[in-house]
């Protein structure tokens, strides 16, 4: 779904997966025969100054944003367990991909960004609330630097389990029909 939301709003896409050690190295040794070599493909209608990423640690899901579109980055994490003591992996993996993009990007303190977000409520809805904010970001519905949803004691994810299939389903007709 991330892939289709990316592909969609016309915006970049990194599996959090690929993102390691090995695939850095991999990558400024081609970078470095190649300047023109790029990370994210060469696809002429994605826009890079923006990209998405979902995460997983310790089978929990979580949300990546990245905007290289001002001065210096800026990385939205959410999550909606709040497990704020794992943020500094969470951007780890948001420096790797800055690095990718450009070895001389540094995030600075500033440019690390912790969105409030409702707790989910439950072992179960990290993924569905995952692509609630990979799409508020997508959208450019992130205000101030926070998440629309910030004011909200509460909010149910679950339905969100619905709107990813019916945009899945809806994405697929739309290739077969091409």
């Amino acid at each position: 779904y991330v892939e289709e939301l990316a592909e969609k709003h016309k915006i970049g896409f990194i599996n959090s997966l690929l993102v390691n050690k090995n695939t850095l190295d991999s990558f400024l040794q081609r970078k470095a025969k190649n300047p023109n070599y790029k990370f994210l493909g060469n696809s002429q209608n994605l826009d890079p100054k923006k990209i998405i990423m979902a995460g997983n640690l310790n089978k929990h899901w979580f949300a990546i944003m990245i905007d290289v579109s001002g001065e210096k980055p800026l990385v939205y994490c959410a999550d909606a367990l709040n497990w704020h003591q794992h943020h500094p992996h969470f951007f780890e993996c948001a420096e790797r991909v800055l690095k990718l993009l450009d070895p001389k990007f540094v995030l600075e303190q500033e440019g690390r960004i912790t969105l409030r977000v409702p707790d989910q409520g439950n072992g179960v809805d990290c993924g569905p609330a995952c692509t609630v904010f990979l799409k508020l970001f997508a959208e450019n519905r992130l205000i101030n630097n926070k998440d629309i949803l910030a004011d909200l004691k509460e909010f149910d994810y679950s339905p969100q389990r619905l709107v990813v299939a019916n945009e899945l389903l809806s994405s697929k007709a739309r290739k077969l029909q091409n």
